[in-house]
This record gives structure tokens, sequence and C-alpha cells, in this order.
């Protein structure tokens, strides 16, 4: 159970360290009933869609000896893959899985690299970036009344739940940046990279937002976000198709701290709220990873 979130359980967690010491995990979360699904939802079966995830997972895993060899030859919810240069060292993709059944389900996909900051003179700082896919779809819900649909998504790296010091300039770069209008269909080049070290210090990918009627708000380390990267989006209409988008930051560390074994890097959430046409009162669903463990 969740604080600030009463309904919602970690119902399905995979974790196998690889023989590279590189750890594999899965985590997938579910919720309970509310009082506005009586009646339409099987109580036994709120899990089944976390399970299945997870032996899907728990398969892979056991069939490759570390995590690039278990998402090497699979398909990825990444609709542009990242060009990460050899100064990056990463941990990742990770994924994590939520689904509130008959309404909705939430995807990520997530890495978190650290720059060789050797290679940049004269900083005595530990540079850290964290960039994701996140994917948002409605769920049949026969005998239902009213179709679900996605409302809004919320998408937060929260550089700020570091048990580690950050250090100025804190979050000085985010991909996307800055507010997109809902009647923009958006495909731009960017990324978090160090433009000073050429392709070595590359993180790049295409942004893309293909619903035209979802406008998104740049929160980032705004009035009650301060050194979170935060972006949210709100959807007009009856929207029912399959929402991703990729986004990324990076945040500056203090590098005179140790940083011991499963020191706590923040973490990386997405929540989704789906409604209906006729109750507008559907769940908020949450899919979150923690960044324990640092490269």
């Amino acid at each position: 159970m969740f604080e600030g979130e009463d309904n919602r359980y970690v119902t399905a967690f995979v974790y196998k360290v690889g023989q590279d010491g590189k750890p594999m995990a899965f985590t997938g979360y579910s919720y309970k009933l509310d009082e506005h699904d009586v009646g339409t939802l099987d109580a036994g079966s709120l899990s089944k869609s976390a399970h299945e995830q997870a032996e899907r997972y728990k398969a892979r895993f056991d069939q490759n000896a570390t995590i690039h060899q278990a998402y090497s030859d699979s398909p990825t919810l990444h609709n542009t893959s990242p060009s990460r240069g050899e100064n990056w060292t990463s941990m990742g993709p990770y994924p994590a899985y939520a689904s509130a059944n008959k309404w909705g389900e939430v995807k990520i996909s997530a890495t978190i690299s650290k720059y060789d900051t050797s290679e940049l003179p004269g900083t005595e700082k530990q540079l850290w970036a964290q960039d994701a896919t996140y994917r948002c779809n409605t769920l049949p819900c026969g005998g239902c009344v009213g179709d679900r649909v996605l409302q809004s998504v919320d998408i937060r790296q929260n550089w700020s739940n570091s048990r580690a010091s950050l250090a100025e300039p804190y979050i000085d770069k985010t991909h996307p940046a800055g507010d997109i209008t809902a009647d923009e269909q958006v495909s731009k080049s960017g990324g978090i990279g160090v433009d000073s070290d050429g392709v070595s210090g590359e993180l790049g990918w295409t942004y893309t937002k293909e619903v035209r009627d979802a406008t998104m708000y740049d929160e980032t380390d705004s009035a009650g976000n301060r050194n979170d990267a935060v972006w949210e989006y709100s959807i007009s209409g009856d929207y029912q198709d399959v929402f991703q988008v990729r986004h990324g930051s990076r945040m500056w560390f203090d590098a005179t701290e140790s940083y011991p074994s499963r020191k706590k890097m923040g973490d990386n959430t997405c929540t989704a709220n789906f409604d209906d046409e006729y109750t507008w009162g559907g769940p908020n669903v949450t899919a979150n990873l923690n960044w324990g463990d640092p490269i």
C-alpha cells in the first residue's frame, strides 16, 4: 500500500541479478475496487494483468544472462530509441506496469545513466540522466455503461527524492521542454546530452506527440516541483487510443559524497486518469520505478 493511495498495491515483482552483476527487475501494480466499480468489475481479477506481465518478464529474465540480452531482441515501447554516447554508462531499460481492470493500464520503460565527468576538466560533480517511454491505454469493459476514455497523464522524474545531495545547476536540461498546445502534432529532435563532448556525450531522441487533442504543460522545477522534471498532459474529447511519449531529464549531484550500495537516486512515475462518458469518476493509475542502485 502507498501513502496517500490506500487502494494501490504491489501485486507482482520479479528480480534477478544478471551475470554482469546488474539487476533485471519488473514491478506491477493493481488497484482495489472503488464504490463506482460495483457491478462492473470482478474483484478477483484486478491483479490478473499485472501477474500475466510478471510471468512474461520472469521467462525473459530466465532465458537471458544480462539485462542487455533480455531486451536486445525484444519489441520496445520506444517509438524512437535514444542515441547514447560512449561517455554515458547506463542501466536499463527497466519496466514498470500498473492497471485497473476494465479501465486502463500504464507502462514505463526507463533507463538511468551516469556521465563520465572526467571528460569535463574542472568538473567536481556527478551528472546523471533518466529517459523513459510512457504508454497509457484504455481497456475493454464489456457490459459497462459508457466507454472508457483517457483524460490526463502526469509524468514525473523525481530527482528530489534522491538520498544523494543535489548540486547546482540541478536540472539544467530536459527533453521536451516548454508547453505544447493541443492543436500541435509534434515531432522534434533534441536531448539531454553533453554538447561540448560531441558524439561521445550524446543522449538524444526524437520526441513525438501524435495526439492532437493533448495539451502538454511543462511544470519542471516549478513551485511544488522543485528539482523534479514534470510534464502534465490534459486530453480533451473522448480519447480511447494508445497514448505514448518519451521524456528525459538530467541532474547534477555532489561528487564529494559517497554513493553506497542501494542508495536511492530518485524515482520515475506516470499517472493516468481514466473516466467513462457518463459517471466521470474513474481511477488514477500509477506506475512507478525507484532508482535504488547507482552505477
